[in-house]
């Protein structure tokens, strides 16, 4: 399981730094969709699918996701 801190509405869609965070660390995300109607999500879901060459149904969000 991954912790993300995702950046809608961004310039580029990347996965940015590893970030240390209230809970720990984090990886920082940016994704070009809005947050609304879940396109940031399925953007996130894209782009790790795409980084780490696996289905798009291999890649789950478990909270966040509304």
């Amino acid at each position: 399981m991954l912790t993300l801190r995702v950046s809608p509405k961004s310039s580029r869609n990347a996965i940015l730094e590893l970030i240390q965070t209230e809970n720990g660390l984090a990886l920082k995300v940016a994704v070009t969709a809005p947050p609304d109607k879940g396109r940031a999500n399925d953007a996130v879901i894209v782009l790790f699918a795409k980084t780490f060459g696996i289905a798009k149904r291999h890649v789950t969000l478990i909270s966040g996701a509304a």
